[in-house]
């Protein structure tokens, strides 16, 4: 009966020690997942702070960009810190859906190209809404568009308050000959510098 009572009390030692020790490296386990949690979470938290510096970055870039164009624009059309912000408000207004679907930095530049190639401000800006509207309906290039526009109004005398119906009427003639506009405005300022030598203005 004593050996047997010490057998059973050797019995549940070893039992205690292998539960003990099970018992430990579940826990270390337990740790190590922790851990690994943790550094999840650390790994997630630099990713996302990283993703949001570079979201920023992106921000104050075009920031920067906007801001940059706006100062060339002032230069060159020698405009007042109240006639560029003007400007600023006109090209915010103008990016919105309903108006032209553009970007303001592209706005901006298609603007640029205008009062670069002699345009004055009042016409520039009277003009854009019309170039904007052409560039998103016929997926051209507004730089393009821009430059056919600044034929047509300084070269050629069309009003830029009749501008839409002018360029309207040219995408028009381009469908009829399979001539889209997007490619009309690469090769209409050549043809329109041609075309006043030539004595022809306005819709002609």
């Amino acid at each position: 009966m004593r050996t047997l009572g010490v057998s059973v009390l050797i019995g549940a030692a070893l039992a205690g020690g292998y539960r003990s020790t099970i018992g430990r490296a579940m826990q270390g386990i337990g740790e190590m997942d922790k851990g690994m949690s943790g550094l999840q979470r650390r790994v997630l938290d630099v990713g996302q702070a990283w993703a949001g510096l570079y979201g920023i970055n992106k921000i104050t870039a075009a920031a920067g960009d906007l801001q940059h164009t706006l100062m060339e624009i002032g230069i060159t059309a020698e405009m007042t810190d109240t006639e560029i912000e003007k400007l600023r408000q006109h090209l915010h207004h103008l990016s919105a859906p309903e108006e032209t679907n553009q970007s303001v930095k592209d706005l901006a530049k298609a603007y640029q190209d205008l009062v670069s190639a002699g345009m004055d401000n009042d016409r520039a800006s009277t003009s854009l809404r019309s170039i904007g509207r052409a560039a998103t309906a016929a997926t051209a290039d507004i730089e393009d568009i821009a430059k056919m526009s600044f034929t047509l109004v300084d070269t050629l005398g069309i009003a830029p308050d009749a501008l839409a119906a002018e360029i309207d009427r040219l995408a028009f003639a381009g469908k009829k000959g399979s001539f889209e506009l997007k490619d009309m405005a690469r090769y209409l300022p050549t043809l329109g510098a041609a075309a006043k030598e030539a004595g022809l203005t306005g819709s002609e």
